[in-house]
């Protein structure tokens, strides 16, 4: 049964086929953990499964139409590269930001023993972003803050500026100190369009922080900062989660940007996923300006097709975007504000927490309530 409740079979089944004792031995760590089929990689090892190791840019070959499935549009190509290394215009500026961010581990230590103190059986939140984007972040704690959604002790802000870890140190959240940016410098601007600005190396450090925390054992849910919890969506992902590796809401389409919206993603903590993801963040250099087609080319990878992914129900986890978002307003659990003129279409649905009446509320962090927009369409 492929399911919430699937189980492993129990101890005298495995008599009756006859196994020797010493393969029983070997199973009796599965038998006594029933139920957890997502963690059995740990306990066999990734070689006795076939399980591949991190790949590098040059053994994934991601334009090989060899190594992925071929969909008609939306899929990353270079025809004079199979590795696509030769097309990759942000290549340097991307080993830089690594090296950058690889040298200050130190500043993210502290934050995560912190956070570790706590134990590891609830989820970790990660989320990243800049100045710009503050308004965003800040409608989605006032509106947790609204429905006394606790968020602030299991949270891990990667802010990509010291303004941003200022502001979110003082809102009571667990901030990473962006040492790093004193080597790379990230675009604090936000022009209210996706892979626009610094958002593609805010994306990279989101990746890198995920990457680091499952490798401590660390279940995660990584978030764009433009989402709205009308409900705590973490219980119901935990017991979904259950023999599943990835969740992600339906990006519906059917190129090479979806099936996943990464927008929002629950990660187990298992040894698929590390290898996964450590594939995931050693082919950043190679991604180009959108996250998602990089992470929906993976999935289809030949090498990973034991990652077990699956879709979250869009009308628990929906995107504020046409008639779909009519249909499920009233169901959902968690909101995704896609597309540009956020705050106004928040407003619309009765959706914009970050106003006046949450304590956190400041009309200089507000870029709407600026003279400019007064009257006008704002974009952000």
């Amino acid at each position: 049964h492929d399911g919430p409740s699937r189980h492993i079979l129990s101890p005298g089944i495995y008599h009756l086929f006859g196994l020797p004792a010493q393969v029983i031995r070997t199973l009796q760590p599965l038998i006594n953990e029933r139920g957890k089929d997502a963690e059995r990689m740990d306990i066999w090892g990734y070689k006795s499964v076939g399980l591949v190791k991190p790949l590098t840019i040059q053994e994934a070959r991601m334009c090989d139409p060899k190594s992925r499935i071929v969909l008609e549009k939306g899929m990353m190509d270079c025809p004079e590269d199979p590795t696509c290394i030769k097309c990759a215009e942000d290549a340097q500026q991307t080993y830089s930001l690594m090296r950058a961010w690889n040298e200050s581990r130190q500043s993210r230590d502290f934050v995560y023993e912190r956070i570790l103190s706590i134990g590891k059986s609830e989820e970790i939140i990660v989320m990243a972003v800049n100045s710009g984007m503050l308004h965003l972040w800040l409608n989605w704690v006032c509106g947790c803050d609204e429905k006394k959604i606790e968020v602030r002790r299991n949270t891990i802000m990667v802010p990509t500026d010291y303004k941003s870890h200022k502001i979110i140190s003082e809102s009571g959240f667990n901030s990473i100190e962006p040492t790093w940016t004193k080597i790379f410098h990230v675009n604090p601007k936000y022009t209210g369009k996706a892979g626009r600005g610094g958002h593609a190396w805010i994306n990279n450090v989101h990746l890198y922080t995920i990457v680091e925390l499952v490798d401590l054992g660390c279940n995660i849910i990584a978030q764009d900062v433009d989402m709205i919890w009308q409900h705590d969506p973490r219980s119901w992902l935990r017991h979904t989660s259950s023999g599943r590796d990835i969740l992600t809401p339906l990006a519906p389409r059917w190129d090479g940007m979806g099936p996943a919206n990464t927008g929002f993603m629950y990660f187990k903590s298992n040894m698929r996923v590390r290898w996964f993801l450590k594939t995931l963040m050693n082919l950043t250099p190679i991604k180009g300006s959108s996250d998602q087609c990089l992470f929906n080319a993976l999935l289809k990878h030949q090498k990973f097709r034991q990652v077990h992914f699956e879709i979250l129900p869009t009308s628990l986890f929906t995107m504020m975007a046409g008639n779909q978002f009519s249909k499920t307003r009233e169901t959902a659990l968690v909101v995704h504000v896609i597309s540009v003129r956020k705050t106004k279409r928040m407003k619309e649905h009765s959706l914009h927490f970050f106003n006046s009446s949450c304590k956190l509320y400041s009309k200089e962090l507000d870029p709407c309530s600026h003279i400019k927009f007064v009257g006008k369409d704002c974009p952000l």
